[in-house]
Formats: structure tokens, sequence, C-alpha cells
């Protein structure tokens, strides 16, 4: 009976193995197809992260980020980060972090390069809602200030960020495919929702120091009164933890 059990759970693994990637990479396809109308934009983000745990509660990192804007023609922004997180118990972190960002700015019809500092700090939760699931909600306060350029002024902007979060994980499978949804609240004009971010893809964990991951985003932004301007992205990185 015991092998019966164990036999059959090796071939669902070796079918999830297959069908994960296919079916997310179908997913980014369609939405890529779906980003070439003009009225929408298409970008590439890609990101390089290096994590380190100290200790069984302390976490750090640092970051980097290119983002690509107007169908992959131009840069959008260059970034670097440093962030940490700290294990409040074993389902709830207590997380903070800095960037520097190199935005890509239009100014009087001119593309300018204007450094913005943004500082975050959040909570996160997590909770297993089935064996194989796992769903956190995270709420993140994040200030981000733009400095002078030309003849525009500096300004700074605050914002709560709340996400939850939907992954999927199972024993021996390599693949972990995961679903998002996220909120930009401005708290400047009582908390009105400017930006809302959809995220699907799939991490993939080389070994246990190298993972990767790709994923669909689907990024609407506050324009002409509405949340109006579309960006598809394909964001992919790589992640070393040590």
């Amino acid at each position: 009976m015991r092998n019966c059990v164990y036999r059959r759970r090796i071939k669902i693994r070796k079918r999830m193995n297959l069908y994960i990637p296919a079916f997310f990479f179908t997913f980014i396809f369609i939405g890529y197809a779906k980003a070439q109308p003009r009225e929408n934009d298409f970008g590439i983000w890609l990101n390089a992260n290096l994590e380190k745990d100290i200790g069984d509660k302390w976490s750090a990192g640092i970051n980097t980020e290119l983002r690509t804007m107007d169908n992959t023609r131009s840069i959008d922004r260059w970034q670097a980060g440093v962030n940490g997180s700290y294990k409040i118990c074993q389902t709830l972190r207590l997380n903070a972090g800095y960037e520097i960002h190199l935005k890509n700015r239009n100014v009087d019809g001119i593309s300018e390069i204007v450094p913005r500092h943004r500082m975050m700090l959040g909570l996160s939760k997590r909770w297993n809602v089935v064996e194989w699931l796992k769903l956190s909600i995270r709420e993140r306060y994040q200030y981000t200030y733009m400095t002078a350029k030309s003849n525009i002024d500096a300004t700074s902007n605050h914002h709560l960020r709340c996400r939850l979060k939907a992954e999927m994980e199972i024993n021996n499978v390599r693949w972990k495919p995961f679903a998002s949804i996220e909120t930009f609240n401005n708290i400047a004009k009582h908390f009105n929702i400017d930006e809302i971010r959809g995220s699907t893809g799939s991490t993939y964990k080389i070994s246990r120091h190298h993972i990767v991951y790709i994923a669909y985003i689907i990024n609407l932004k506050e324009a002409n009164n509405g949340l109006n301007k579309a960006s598809h992205v394909v964001n992919s990185g790589y992640i070393l933890k040590f």
C-alpha cells in the first residue's frame, strides 16, 4: 500500500514539474500578445537579489532592478536598494528597506534622468490554508522623494501598499507558482487608490542557494481621472541565498 502511494506521489510530482512551467509560460505569452495595442505599454523588469539570514530571526539583503518602458524602447528606471526583516513569530515579520532610483522623467518634452529616494516599512503575515497552499498579506508604508530637476520642483508622496499573495508549494517540486494583487493607496489624497498591480508567475529552485523566477504583471496607474494607464510587464529575476 505504501509503495503504491509513494509511486503515485512521484508521478504527481513529475507531472507538476511539466505542467506548472507550461501553464505560466503560456500565461505570459498571452499577456505579451495583449500588450501590443498602442493604448497599452509593455516593459521588462530584470532583478538580482542577494539575501542572508542572520541568526534565527534577522535577515538582510541587497537588490538591483532595471525597468524598461515604451514597448522596451527606453529605460524607465534603474534602482539599487537594501532591506532587512525581523521575525516577530513564526508567521509574522517586520521588514524595512531603502531604494535609490534613477528615474527617466519627461521634462518639457525632454527625457531626463532624475534621482528618486524611497523608504519602506511593512508588516507581513502568512498562514497555511491547506498543506500545499500558503496565503500572505502585507501592509507596507512607502515614502518617495523625487529631487528637483530643470524647472520642475521636488515632489514627495506617501502610500500604503496592501498586497494579498497566494503561493503553491509541494514537497520536492522545484516550481512554486504564485499570484498576487496589490493596491497603492495615496495617503495624502484620503487613501485614494492610484495604482493596482496584479501578478502571476513561479519561482524555480535550482539549488539550496540559487533561485530564479519569472512572472507576468499587469499594472494599472491613474491617468485621465481613472486607472486608465495599463502596463504589461514580463518580470524575471535571480536570488542568491547564503
